[in-house]
């Protein structure tokens, strides 16, 4: 038996959220199925009693079950339900204090998720296979309504869009050739929390095939403020397109049509949501980078990227028995990579080892690789350990080249061991006050000339050189 005291209370918050334009209509709407059980839960006693219920709310909502298939309610609908309550708590503290002048503030301290043990479910969504085999049924000529609801399921996955922008959605608002959909509430799509964006199509041909094949027909058929997921009527077994705008339930009814296509596919049922589940999925294990990361996330119109991937960059079971599987073979291949190596130079010649040298030598330089045994350009590339460090030597009597960069690059290694020691010295510099900085080279002194060269050496040889 509800109170109607309290009925009365969750009404005026509703008129509340309403009057201050903060919740969108259908936020509203959700906020009053989610306190239906907060009234069912107090029962008969009044809400400045409600401390006193047991079983605890958070308690109460982990131990219902659904109606339809009588499963426990999942973990993110009952956090969200007790949010809802906590809030209206606040409110009523606010708006009624001496009402509640006796109620444990502390009390809201206790509405958190409670930490049960829940066993593990995996998660579902549309796969590629499943959206192209839904995209393949085959659809008899004259038949819209099919034809449509197999479009409609190629968007889905496609666009990652939800069910309610999609019913909504105008057909100037889809830009095929450029794979672009804008969805704009301006203009009329019904978007969660009222947001716009721009977001874009997966480059798939089989879908993009059954997408096309109704929009050139709704497209020749309708004008382009009318909804892409147009209404079809039947009248004596003959289906026409209407004009009409769609209505508050249209979402359900693309839901309750997409069972009949699943069904014709062969396939078990899966709610319009599980299509942009099955997009992100799709995005996020075929991104390369952290740009591509974002991008997904972004066109799923996510605020966040941790959305992203605390909800859709979860692995399934097979996918994470088939990586750590992979990582492991990878490491066995490498191993055995390395091994075959180490035996084949192990293996190898004194005049196979002199030549490998020679073209790994001309790679890393940019020089000319070696043709052959013996060639000229084996020869000027260097031959053997010494000629890969930049030295000149000779062979049979006959005066081998050093390639010019690595003679660039041995000038360059004892230029920097030079300005090293230089740095070295005066970093560490002693003639210089107290609380200054070291002097530098060839800048003048305050009251001073510039420090000639040789007695700067000379001074700095006495203070730096080693002791005898």
């Amino acid at each position: 038996m509800v109170n109607r005291e309290n009925y009365a209370r969750v009404r005026a918050y509703l008129a509340f959220l309403r009057k201050q334009g903060v919740l969108a209509d259908e936020s509203v709407t959700r906020y009053k199925a989610f306190l239906r059980h907060l009234l069912i839960w107090a029962g008969s006693r009044r809400m400045r009693e409600s401390y006193c219920v047991k079983p605890a709310y958070p308690a109460y909502l982990a131990s219902l079950h659904r109606p339809p298939d009588g499963l426990l309610l999942c973990r993110s609908t009952v956090r969200k339900q007790i949010q809802v309550a906590r809030r209206f708590f606040t409110w009523a503290f606010a708006d009624d204090p001496w009402e509640f002048r006796q109620f444990p503030k502390s009390y809201l301290t206790t509405l958190v998720m409670p930490r049960l043990a829940r066993a593990s479910k995996e998660r579902s969504y549309v796969s590629l296979g499943e959206a192209v085999a839904l995209a393949r049924v085959k659809v008899a000529d004259g038949d819209y309504a099919l034809l449509r609801d197999r479009a409609a399921s190629a968007l889905l996955f496609l666009s990652g869009m939800r069910a309610g922008a999609l019913a909504t959605l105008p057909i100037a608002c889809l830009d095929l050739e450029g794979r672009r959909v804008s969805q704009s509430p301006d203009l009329g799509v019904h978007t969660k929390n009222g947001k716009s964006a721009e977001t874009y199509l997966l480059d798939i041909p089989e879908l993009l095939d059954a997408v096309r094949e109704w929009d050139s027909l709704v497209r020749g058929r309708q004008p382009g403020e009318t909804v892409w997921y147009a209404p079809v009527t039947c009248e004596l077994g003959v289906q026409r397109l209407e004009k009409r705008d769609p209505g508050r339930n249209r979402s359900i009814a693309l839901a309750k049509r997409l069972r009949k296509l699943f069904a014709l596919a062969g396939l078990p049922y899966k709610s319009p949501h599980k299509f942009r589940h099955g997009h992100a999925v799709y995005g996020l294990q075929h991104a390369r980078s952290m740009a591509d990361y974002k991008a997904v996330s972004m066109n799923l119109m996510h605020s966040d990227i941790r959305v992203t991937d605390g909800i859709y960059a979860v692995l399934g079971r097979d996918e994470v028995q088939q990586r750590i599987a992979g990582l492991t073979a990878g490491g066995l291949k490498e191993a055995h990579l390395s091994d075959d190596l180490d035996e084949a130079l192990t293996e190898a010649t004194p005049a196979d080892l002199t030549r490998l040298l020679s073209i790994l030598t001309a790679r890393i330089t940019g020089s000319p690789g070696s043709k052959g045994r013996g060639g000229r350009k084996t020869e000027q590339c260097g031959v053997g350990m010494l000629g890969a460090f930049g030295d000149t030597r000779s062979r049979e009597g006959r005066s081998v080249s050093v390639p010019r960069p690595v003679q660039a690059a041995t000038c360059r290694q004892r230029e920097m061991e030079g300005t090293r020691t230089f740095e070295a010295k005066r970093k560490s510099t002693t003639h210089c006050l107290v609380g200054r900085m070291p002097a530098r080279p060839g800048l003048e002194r305050k009251g001073g000339s510039p420090r000639t060269s040789k007695a700067a050496t000379e001074l700095d040889d006495e203070a730096w050189w080693p002791p005898a």
